[in-house]
This record gives C-alpha cells, sequence and structure tokens, in this order.
C-alpha cells in the first residue's frame, strides 16, 4: 500500500473493497530524484501479486510520463495498481476489457513520450553546435577546384577520372556542377 496524507482515503476504500493493508509505503516524489530511482525503491518493497494503491494518480509522479513509465513498470511486474480518484484498477493478468484498454493506452502513451522527449533532445543536440556557428553536414566542394576541374575536361584530353583524382574532387561532382554550367549558359542564351 502506498500511504501520504491520503491514508484515511485508502483505508476506506480498502474497508469498502474488503482488502487487507499489511502495510503503508512510503516514498517521497521529490523531483530530485529521478524516475528510475523512485520506481527502483518502490519496486525494491513491491513483489509480483502485491497491490498499489494510491488515492490519486498525482500521488505517484510529476509528470504524465513519469505516471505512464511507473505504471506500466508496476503492471509488467504483476503489481494490481488503483488509482482511487481515477478509478483505475490495473493488473497484469486482469481479463476485463476495461483493464486491457487502459494498459494498452499506458504503453502506447508511454512510447509516444519517449519519442516526443527523444525528438525534442535531437533538436537540442542540434542547436548546441549551430549556436557556435556550425551548420553540420558535408562540407562544400571547393569552388576553385570546381572551375579547374571544368577547364580541364573541356580543354584537354585526360578522361574525366584522371582530373578528378589530379584536383581531387569526384566525379559525380564533376559532372554535377558541368550540367549546372550548361544550365546556366541555355538559360542566358535563352
Amino acid at each position: 500500500m502506498y500511504g501520504n496524507k491520503s491514508s484515511t482515503v485508502i483505508l476506506a476504500f480498502a474497508k469498502i473493497k474488503e482488502i487487507y493493508i499489511s502495510r503503508f509505503i512510503e516514498v517521497s516524489i521529490s523531483k530530485q530524484i529521478t524516475n528510475e530511482q523512485k520506481s527502483d525503491l518502490l519496486m525494491g518493497q513491491l513483489d509480483s501479486f502485491d497491490m498499489l494503491i494510491v488515492s490519486d494518480l498525482s500521488r505517484i509522479a510529476h509528470s504524465v510520463a513519469e505516471i505512464i513509465t511507473t505504471v506500466n513498470t508496476l503492471v509488467k511486474n504483476g503489481i494490481r495498481f488503483v488509482a482511487i480518484e481515477e478509478e483505475i484498477d490495473l493488473c497484469k493478468n486482469n481479463e476485463d476489457e476495461k483493464s486491457q484498454v487502459m494498459v494498452k493506452m499506458f504503453e502506447r502513451l508511454a512510447q509516444i513520450e519517449q519519442k516526443r522527449v527523444a525528438a525534442a533532445k535531437a533538436v537540442e543536440a542540434f542547436a548546441i553546435p549551430k549556436a557556435r556557428g556550425r551548420n553540420g553536414g558535408r562540407p562544400r566542394t571547393d569552388p576553385k577546384k570546381l572551375e579547374q576541374a571544368a577547364t580541364l575536361y573541356q580543354n584537354s584530353n585526360q578522361t574525366a577520372a584522371e582530373i578528378c583524382q589530379a584536383v581531387g574532387i569526384g566525379r559525380r561532382t564533376l559532372f554535377r556542377y558541368l550540367s549546372k554550367l550548361r544550365e546556366q549558359t541555355a538559360t542566358n542564351d535563352g
């Protein structure tokens, strides 16, 4: 059982449902400890087939993501989870459709939250170098090398491969540049 200042609500619920309470567990949900640490503290005191009763979902975590993660961990470990105010009663082997739907919904919401957090971290990871003036990606080919390679290609008997190797650019880069030159010439002539 999970007790806080809401222990009277939990005791009243247990009396109505004829549930025997062997002990109250108090785990602080301070923002200073991570959700994994809190979950480990809680799971260290619970066994499969135990029941965790809270007066409301806000008693187990601060954010929706933490609530989802904690509830999923409990259910996957065979611990029955009850949130009185929200009328949630979940366990891994629960047969009723409402519980199955809620477990699946919690799992899906957890996946969505993980993707959202990962995307936010990726955006943040790209923002730091960008703020320092680094845009990332492959560096552009030196325009002087492109001009030199185009001149050699048009005015020498060397093959494209020989020219590219001598100048230090790729063949695809050379032909892409020559194509752009032809388009510019056609646009200027037309």
